[in-house]
């Protein structure tokens, strides 16, 4: 079987960077892969700063305990000024459809996660 660049055995998925951030997600058959079944994919666990950011990138469940205080409070603050970027695209953009997709959906991102975060 083929392995995908991470050495997973599934030639099938695809990774991609949306936010830019070296945070790569998994793709098949062009839809993200996310939630418990994106968790097999992860190349971080479940701990540090990197595995909170793929657990939002991928909408999974986040369980605090396993993250220190200052990854969390990083990935509060990364998350911030995420949403402060989007909100700029978003109005810089607004004419155009796929942008202000894009960014809808990052913000709903963040949202999930800061929802998780902030209890």
């Amino acid at each position: 079987m083929a392995r995908d660049r991470f050495g997973f055995g599934n030639e099938e998925v695809s990774w991609d960077d949306p936010w830019g951030d070296n945070i790569s997600i998994p793709h098949k058959g062009g839809q993200r892969i996310t939630g418990p079944e994106a968790d097999k994919y992860s190349p971080y666990g479940n701990k540090g700063f990197q595995s909170l950011l793929y657990k939002g990138h991928t909408f999974q469940r986040i369980n605090r305990d396993n993250y220190s205080d200052g990854d969390i409070q990083t990935a509060i603050e990364w998350y911030t000024k995420a949403a402060e970027e989007a909100n700029r695209y978003l109005e810089s953009h607004a004419s155009n459809p796929q942008v202000v997709s894009a960014q809808q959906n990052k913000l709903k991102e963040v949202q999930f996660v800061m929802q998780q975060l902030r209890g």
